[in-house]
């Protein structure tokens, strides 16, 4: 709309020095005409592409839902049988805290406290599982002639040495 008032401006100019300058503004229009023109079938690009995305995702949807969906009925049938073997182990760890010596679970309760949640370890070979170092020939020997109702004690750590 401007350009065309100019171009009716510049028909009916004489002076050649405002003739250059009308003609300066007409082509200073048309390159930022185009400039606009090319930003907008950028733009318009643009949007295409981002349109065939959403429809990509759009046809994705119904499956990572049903995915989402059956990974929740999993991880909850996963959580429902850890309650219940959780409840089980509770129920049996009760019952064999009641057939032992009250001294003694006072003992593991004291070591597991200070040992993260293991207070009793096995020895694997001549190795304790609890702090891995290696016993003695004569220590060895002193854990396996142990009696049968006694836990021996790691002679590193301090743990209960199962066999």
């Amino acid at each position: 709309m401007k350009r065309s008032r100019l171009e009716q401006q510049l028909k009916t100019i004489i002076a050649p020095r405002e003739a250059e300058a009308l003609m300066h503004e007409i082509d200073t229009l048309r390159a930022n005409r185009s400039a606009l023109d090319d930003a907008e079938l950028e733009a318009m690009e643009v949007q295409s592409e981002a349109e065939a995305s959403i429809l990509a995702l759009d046809e994705q949807e119904p499956a990572l839902v049903a995915a989402v969906t059956s990974a929740q009925a999993d991880l909850d049938a996963a959580l429902a049988t850890l309650a219940a073997t959780r409840e089980e182990l509770t129920a049996r760890r009760a019952a064999a805290i009641e057939a032992l010596d009250a001294a003694d679970v006072a003992t593991y309760d004291a070591l597991r406290a200070r040992f993260a949640g293991v207070g009793v370890v096995r020895l694997d070979g001549r190795r304790c599982t609890g702090c891995h170092l290696d016993l003695s020939a004569g220590e060895v020997d002193v854990v396996k002639s142990a009696p049968a109702d006694v836990l021996p004690e790691c002679p590193h750590c301090g743990r209960l040495i199962v066999r």
